[in-house]
Parts: C-alpha cells; sequence; structure tokens
C-alpha cells in the first residue's frame, strides 16, 4: 500500500462524477496546452449526469486531444524495443490494471463454457493472462510483447509467448476466441500505427469471438471505425463500484 500510494496517476484510465466539467461549447489544442469554453454544472448535477453515464454500457468515451513528445510535437509513444523492466515497473504496471483485471474476471463468467484461447498481443509481465488462468484454469492462455526482458519474465505466467511486434504475430488468422489489446493506447502507439495494428490483429479472431480493448492511456480508435469495418459494439465502458468510476472497454465481436 505504502508504494502504491507512492504512483502518480495510478488509476488515470479511470473516470468519476467530478471530473465532469458540464456541456463543452468548444475547445483547442496548441501543443500539449488545451484549452476549452464549457457551461459548467453543479455538484448534484455532474452526480446525476454520471448516474446516466455509468447505466448505460454503449455510452463513448471520447478523448479528442491527443498527448504530444515536449521537444518534437508528435504523439508520444514507447521505446521501439518496448519497456524496460525492473521490480518497480512490475509493481507499478500492475497496479494500474487491478480494477480492469478484477472487471474482466467478472466479465468472464458468461464465457467460461465457449472459450478455449485466449491472446494477448502485447502482454507486458503476463499479470493480466495469469489472473485468467487463476479464475479459467481451462482457458490456453498466449501472449506475445516487443520487449525480450518482459517476454523471460511472462513466459512462467502463460501458457506460450513469443517475442516481436505484434503487427508480426505467428498467431493464425481466426483461431483466437478472445483479444485482449492494452496497447492500441495515447503514449504507446501513434494514432497511425494503433490503426495498423488494428487491421492486423482483429483477424486472428474467430468468427463470432470477442475482442477487448481498453488500457491505461486512451485508447487511439475510434468507436466508429470499429463498426465501419463490420465489428459488433456489445459495450464501450465498464463500471467499477468500489471507485465509482467508469473506464474504457470495448467489448467488438467478430
Amino acid at each position: 500500500l505504502s508504494f502504491k500510494n507512492k504512483i502518480n496517476a495510478i488509476h488515470c484510465s479511470m473516470i468519476t462524477s467530478s471530473m465532469i466539467l458540464g456541456i463543452l461549447e468548444c475547445g483547442n489544442q496548441n501543443g500539449n496546452n488545451v484549452t476549452i469554453e464549457y457551461y459548467p454544472f453543479t455538484k448534484s448535477e455532474k452526480i446525476t449526469v454520471f448516474d446516466e453515464i455509468k447505466s448505460n454500457q454503449l455510452t463513448d468515451i471520447y478523448f479528442p486531444f491527443k498527448y504530444l513528445d515536449y521537444y518534437n510535437n508528435e504523439e508520444e509513444k514507447s521505446p521501439s524495443s518496448g519497456w524496460d523492466l525492473n521490480p518497480e515497473k512490475v509493481i507499478y504496471l500492475g497496479y494500474g490494471e487491478e480494477h480492469i483485471r478484477k472487471y474482466t474476471v467478472v466479465f468472464l463468467k458468461k464465457y467460461m463454457k465457449d472459450v478455449t484461447v485466449v491472446f494477448d498481443p502485447a502482454c507486458s509481465t503476463g499479470q493480466f493472462l495469469h489472473t485468467i488462468k487463476e479464475h479459467y484454469p481451462s482457458y490456453k492462455t498466449i501472449g506475445q510483447d516487443l520487449s525480450k526482458e518482459m517476454v523471460e519474465y511472462a513466459k512462467d505466467y502463460v501458457d506460450e509467448i513469443y517475442c516481436g511486434d505484434a503487427i508480426n504475430t505467428i498467431i493464425p488468422d481466426e483461431s483466437v476466441d478472445i483479444m485482449f489489446l492494452r496497447f492500441l493506447n495515447s503514449e504507446v502507439v501513434t494514432t497511425e500505427y494503433a490503426h495498423k495494428l488494428f487491421d492486423k490483429l482483429y483477424k486472428k479472431v474467430k468468427k463470432n469471438g470477442l475482442i477487448i480493448a481498453f488500457g491505461h492511456t486512451p485508447l487511439l480508435i475510434e468507436i466508429d471505425y470499429f463498426k465501419k469495418i463490420g465489428l459488433k459494439v456489445e459495450q464501450s465502458i465498464a463500471y467499477d463500484k468500489e471507485y465509482d468510476c467508469i473506464f474504457q472497454y470495448y467489448v467488438l465481436r467478430r
């Protein structure tokens, strides 16, 4: 707990009622400086609006502003070789997704008998897949990561693992029941590359299978794009009662 309290933005994917400002009039971005004009809500109005939002799983959380590198004004992204690994990084990544892992375990109960293969093409430490395996031991978990250090660490936590860029994965098309995409997000890849990755990866899922996308930071692909390529959007947000928050959680049916 002491370590957890020292981590900045530990729950950066969460949105609570206090974060609602009001009705947007207009907005502008200049570098990483964002200016907006809005009609403000009172505290009670924020709570009322938030209660309506969290009750509709098809509410879409839209992030119009890009997080840019301070020096070159281009989209921030992770190193080309992947993230370095150290004990603090393991803990940091684990805490940031704690609420998402908890939600996913409950969510998967309805698919317990239908799923055999679960794939995470950017599996990081393997903790996410390992948590699923603990609750659903019949699932086969397959991971992949760009970082050799991550793959070496995660190999003991997944059934099968590969090292390399997810866009070149050897996983065959239409071979996966559920695929978790936790890296098509701001500060991880660029918007352009997120689309290239998604176009390649969603085909790995069997017909009628699920693609579930979320992450620490905003997803870089908008809901209209999922619909445009023929995916059925079954859910776009999730709700966590403990923190009374919502977060992006796209459930897409192929």
